[in-house]
């Protein structure tokens, strides 16, 4: 009879124990929905550490919430409580997850892991604007990683987090965030592009244009994906493949001063000053104020003259003195060439910094003093 007391005893003391660790559930809910995050940890943290109410869902659940709102609270005495408590309220939403085996909290669940991705999303854009990529990079990855545990893919959160890895020159992170994008045909050119370049880079012309070829493939209007895939057949040496798809493009807009202007800058990317030349002044020719055209037009004939200096005082005096002589009227006249395109630009955009150092250069080399003096006082301006 004294056995079966003690055993009674016992169990009377451990329903107890077990009644107590329901309260504190319940306790957190109820210090959670009055706003008292202080109490309601305490209670949910006590709940989530002792064996008998550890296992169910239900308590994991309201750990995500309590958590989840101390790490979106606007009051520090309640935002201090634990600053790592987004990374818990995750946790613990997963584990949540885990545990409702019979789907008792369906919607619950997955709408508390989904707000934790939105807050690491914020977390990304806070560190973006602030300039710092690495960070943004890693909070938008947890954005995406934590939305696909509920099935969702957060194309927004990748695409960020491809951009701040390539801003942050973490470029393996960037090819692997971008080609998950390809590999899902995300329509936006700008990414396509921006892996291309990454394997340009790399010297890997051949993916460089493989994925080029994958973005027209879904975008065949795209002019800046046809511009891309010109630009690679250029400087691979491909100018008949460049020109075919030179003349896609141009029936599609034959009007266009921006595609002209592209193809210009990829004929100067290889090198190839006459077309180069054509293309920008057959965009100022439809754009009249295209002040981008006028500077790269003046930057072209002024960086060939800069070439052929180099080159001719690399020659001998005593021996090429005619030589040198010829390609100082060569340099002469480049420097010329360049100087009005430049002033158009100028007037243009008064206040182009690049284009008043490139005049300064030119009035010092072709011996305009006046001339010099004005840009002297504009730049000090």
């Amino acid at each position: 009879m004294i056995k079966k007391a003690f055993l009674f005893i016992i169990a009377v003391n451990l329903v107890t124990v077990i009644n107590a660790q329901n309260v504190k559930v319940v306790s957190a809910f109820n210090y959670l929905k009055n706003g008292n995050l202080e109490k309601a940890k305490l209670n949910i943290d006590d709940a989530s550490q002792n064996e008998s109410t550890m296992g169910k869902a239900k308590t994991w659940l309201y750990k995500g919430n309590v958590y989840y709102l101390i790490s979106t609270s606007n009051d520090p005495k309640y935002k201090n409580l634990d600053t790592n408590a987004l990374q818990i309220a995750h946790e613990s939403f997963k584990k949540a997850l885990d545990l409702d085996k019979s789907k008792e909290y369906e919607t619950e669940i997955p709408n508390g892991i989904n707000n934790c991705s939105i807050e690491y999303f914020k977390k990304g854009v806070g560190f973006y604007q602030k300039q710092q990529f690495s960070g943004a990079m890693k909070n938008f990855e947890y954005a995406y990683n934590i939305a696909k545990e509920i099935g969702r893919i957060d194309t927004g959160s990748l695409l960020n987090a491809g951009i701040s890895a390539e801003l942050s020159k973490s470029t393996d992170k960037a090819k692997q965030f971008y080609n998950d994008l390809v590999n899902m045909n995300y329509k936006k050119a700008s990414i396509y592009i921006s892996l291309s370049n990454i394997y340009k880079n790399e010297k890997d012309t051949v993916k460089a244009l493989t994925i080029i070829k994958q973005g027209r493939k879904l975008l065949p209007d795209e002019y800046s994906l046809i511009i891309a895939e010109t630009n690679i057949y250029l400087q691979t040496g491909k100018k008949k493949e460049a020109e075919e798809i030179l003349k896609i493009a141009l029936q599609k807009d034959p009007s266009n001063p921006t595609l002209y202007f592209a193809i210009g800058t990829g004929y100067e990317n290889s090198n190839d000053f006459e077309n180069a030349e054509k293309s920008y002044k057959k965009a100022i020719e439809l754009k009249q104020d295209y002040f981008d055209a006028y500077y790269n037009l003046g930057a072209l004939y002024f960086n060939d003259g800069v070439k052929i200096f180099d080159n001719a005082n690399k020659l001998d005096p005593t021996t090429e003195q005619a030589k040198y002589e010829a390609e100082k009227a060569k340099f002469e006249e480049r420097f010329k060439q360049s100087i009005p395109w430049l002033e158009k630009a100028m007037e243009i955009n008064p206040n182009d910094q690049n284009t008043l150092i490139s005049l300064k250069q030119l009035y010092t080399r072709t011996n305009q003093p006046d001339k010099l003096k004005a840009i002297n006082e504009k730049l000090k301006k």
